[in-house]
């Protein structure tokens, strides 16, 4: 790898990610007799054993036939092993080399010109200098697990536990605590005056399995198969459902949220039943919105769901055609007219 340092150096870089690595910096030695004042000049960022620095030149401020050389790191790591820095003759071998102490974070080399000189005369006016690192980089603090990440492991396994919950015949085991506090329904029976409250065994069956086991990692984790979104319509109507019974009102929230976002003529009809039911006042809208539009609302009056929907739900319909400016008039005449087309 080559690089300008402010326009007086070039250098040539070779990394190691391991227990060792090295840093060869190829500096044109005319250059810096161009330097006349005693400002730094510092070369590009480079990494070696993962740890970022610079090399940094400046004449020596004791004597105007030094010069003076230093690792500036970009991180005040604790390091454990040692960085040197070393002038290297023709042959590649250190001359001088000045090694990083325990507690300081850049290494001097002070060298005479005269020997900068000399080399230079030797390879082509340039000279070398050296960086090399030994031992293992102390690994970065670890972050500690979030509390949802930290909960779902305990759903995960069995440590702790002081519920088993058997769901249409399939065990799970649980954490009453944790259960009482996420959700009213399960604190009424763990911790009132319930005879379950007795008991470290509770019976689910009015709910599917996957679906519980959703609700639950939901209780836990505050997410969905891991994610923060819900992945299908299908699922998202039955947990909310489920979160409704259970009391669940973040997992409402989320499956309303959802619904809400992607209703389609295959979906309407059945989370406008679900949004009357459960009181979701922001699916109703969505419902009703995308129901009213006259492509739609008209594909839908060909279906049979929506005859059924009709029946069941007729102050729906009574609003949707109110929303629609269709009438109740036109709406017969229309479903004569269809009766006698299919025969």
């Amino acid at each position: 790898m080559m690089g300008e340092f402010y326009g007086y150096y070039t250098d040539e870089i070779s990394i190691t990610e391991h227990e060792t690595g090295y840093c060869r910096f190829k500096i044109n030695y005319r250059n810096l007799e161009k330097i006349m004042d005693y400002s730094p000049f510092y070369s590009t960022e480079v990494v070696v054993g993962g740890i970022d620095f610079s090399l940094r030149y400046s004449k020596a401020f004791y004597s105007l036939t030094d010069a003076s050389f230093d690792l500036a790191f970009g991180s005040l790591w604790d390091f454990k092993k040692t960085f040197e820095l070393s002038l290297l003759d023709k042959q590649g071998n250190p001359i001088i080399t000045a090694s990083q102490g325990a507690y300081h974070y850049s290494i001097p080399l002070i060298v005479p010109n005269l020997i900068l000189d000399s080399l230079a005369l030797v390879n082509d006016g340039y000279f070398f200098l050296l960086c090399k690192y030994s031992g293992a980089v102390p690994e970065k603090p670890r972050q500690e697990m979030s509390l949802p990440v930290q909960l779902g492991k305990l759903l995960e396994g069995d440590e702790m536990t002081d519920l088993t919950l058997e769901v249409n015949g399939e065990a799970i085991y649980a954490h009453k605590a944790i259960l009482g506090a996420r959700s009213p329904y399960f604190k009424a029976l763990l911790f009132g005056s319930m005879v379950e409250s007795k008991l470290g065994y509770l019976r689910i069956e009015d709910t599917e399995t996957e679906v519980f086991k959703y609700v639950l990692q939901y209780i836990y984790t505050d997410t969905i198969d891991k994610s923060p979104e819900i992945p299908s319509t299908n699922l998202a109507q039955k947990l909310l459902v489920a979160a409704d019974r259970y009391g669940v009102e973040g997992l409402k929230m989320k499956c309303e949220e959802k619904l809400s976002k992607d209703v389609t003529l295959d979906s309407v009809l059945s989370s406008f039943a679900l949004a009357e039911k459960y009181y979701c006042g922001k699916l109703k809208e969505a419902c009703f919105k995308f129901a009213t539009e006259p492509a739609n609302l008209g594909n839908l009056m060909f279906t049979e769901e929506y005859l059924q929907f009709m029946k069941n739900y007729p102050a729906l319909v009574a609003e949707l055609r109110s929303r629609s400016g269709c009438s109740e008039r036109r709406t017969q005449n229309f479903y004569a007219i269809l009766k006698r087309q299919t025969g």
